[in-house]
């Protein structure tokens, strides 16, 4: 609820106890105006809503009166108001309150036709109303009150002496007014804010000016500037515009966002705050650990809720689904593979070699292809080898023959057919590795077992071959 008290200015009237009053109270209100400007804390505005922390406001304010009333012509005096308003608490852009105000206040208005030519009216009335208030902004709240009054009227001339109707006392001068206000706050600091706000009082008798023709009631309106000071009811450690009581983050850091619990914003809702949060992005509902991220338990930053293959051993390297690296895609894993370049397709054991099929005598043969007119062993076709040499030296049982072959049109260089320099390079690599010359043999197959067109460059590339294979 909102309370707002108003003052307004009245001419002093020593012989008037009303009068009296109200002169006090002018000089009062002008007096905490200017002590509200100059002593009043104005902290640095940080963050939140000021409907959420701040529901009291105390404020004061002085502006001009516009009367209309049975003289032809408006006048304009002026006014001084006083209220406090109190702010049901909101975690919204939208509250709702009350109001109580004072109005201290002076109307005139003029017409050549009557008698006297202007009326005074003093005016005190106690105004109790709802208050809506909209947050526009961190700075700027619009508001809207509507109620009623309890007003005090006292109707004179220029010179101050009261009109016949009120000097002889014809009518109750403490009549009921309905009230319309509409303005805004501009918040200067933490508690201070300046307001500026329009108000119409429709009064319920048509003697504001001593005169009733039963025409219409009498009204006037008033444009007051002032300040406003808000109270803190409810204390706020970390200043984060949420209430201690409401705050279940009452320590969080200076300067982070917060959320209408005054904890530090979490988008992914892992637990984590986003400015502590290594993976902001992390799905909803997924484990984190203390930095926010995804449990990775194997350490191959593939999370665990991605990772087929949850347990790789530490430091192999893996795929985009977790798994460890199958370069030759034989099944058996890179950092498990003794024979990583298996052709693909080829059957392997569990080392990802070659497999020795126990129930044939013939074993499948590996092929080693060459550059027109060069016998050499290029990368490819040692690692090919290197393979070969842990089934040569692990089954004692197996010849392995070693065939040259060339295509149609290569001419050998010196006395020896580069066919045979081809499987000889062979047989001497496999020597250098250990293999037994027992159970190694090679022939010389020259161009006469081609197996693709010769007179094409590709199947001439085809015919450039050494075979190996073996036989139990």
């Amino acid at each position: 609820m909102n309370i707002v008290l108003e003052f307004r200015k009245v001419p002093t009237d020593n012989s008037n106890s009303i009068s009296g009053l109200m002169s006090v109270l002018r000089k009062v209100i002008i007096v905490l105006f200017f002590y509200h400007i100059s002593i009043l804390p104005q902290n640095n505005i940080k963050r939140g809503n000021l409907l959420e922390s701040h529901p009291l406001y105390i404020f004061e304010g002085l502006g001009p009166t516009f009367t209309r009333t049975d003289y032809s012509e408006i006048g304009v005096r002026y006014d001084i108001k006083i209220g406090a308003e109190y702010l049901l608490k909101s975690f919204s852009n939208h509250a709702f309150g009350g109001r109580i105000s004072v109005n201290l206040m002076e109307l005139t208005a003029s017409d050549p036709t009557k008698v006297p030519y202007t009326h005074v009216t003093d005016i005190l009335s106690l105004n109790t109303g709802f208050l809506y208030t909209f947050r526009l902004n961190d700075k700027i709240y619009p508001y809207l009150t509507t109620g009623v009054s309890v007003t005090y009227f006292d109707p004179r001339d220029s010179n101050r002496d009261k009109l016949s109707g009120n000097k002889q006392n014809q009518y109750d001068k403490l009549t009921p007014d309905f009230y319309f206000e509409a303005g805004v706050k501009y918040r200067l600091s933490k508690n201070l804010l300046l307001f500026s706000e329009g108000s119409l009082y429709i009064n319920d008798d048509d003697l504001l000016d001593d005169y009733d023709n039963n025409h219409y009631a009498d009204f006037y309106g008033t444009l007051v500037f002032g300040i406003s000071y808000a109270f803190n009811f409810n204390e706020d450690a970390d200043d984060d515009g949420v209430p201690d009581e409401w705050d279940i983050c009452p320590y969080t850091p200076a300067e982070l966002s917060v959320d209408k619990y005054g904890c530090p914003i979490d988008n992914d809702i892992d637990g984590i705050p986003d400015y502590r949060d290594k993976c902001p992005d992390t799905p909803i509902g997924i484990p984190v650990d203390r930095f926010g991220c995804a449990f990775d338990n194997d350490n191959d930053l593939v999370p665990d809720y991605l990772d087929k293959c949850p347990d790789t051993p530490r430091n192999v390297l893996v795929d985009s689904l977790g798994c460890p690296l199958d370069t030759d895609r034989d099944g058996v894993p890179d950092y498990l593979d003794l024979c990583p370049d298996t052709e693909e397709g080829s059957k392997v054991d569990s080392t990802g070699c070659y497999k020795l099929d126990d129930s044939k005598n013939f074993i499948e043969s590996i092929i080693i292809y060459f550059e027109s007119g060069n016998a050499d062993l290029d990368e490819q076709a040692e690692s090919k080898l290197n393979k070969l040499v842990f089934y040569m030296n692990n089954y004692e049982n197996i010849k392995w023959y070693i065939e040259g072959h060339k295509d149609r049109i290569e001419r050998s260089s010196g006395e020896e057919d580069i066919s045979l320099t081809r499987a000889k390079n062979v047989l001497d690599f496999l020597l250098r590795k250990g293999v037994s010359i027992k159970k190694l043999e090679i022939f010389n197959k020259g161009d006469g077992f081609s197996v693709a067109d010769n007179n094409t460059i590709d199947g001439r590339s085809k015919n450039r071959r050494v075979v190996i294979f073996g036989i139990k």
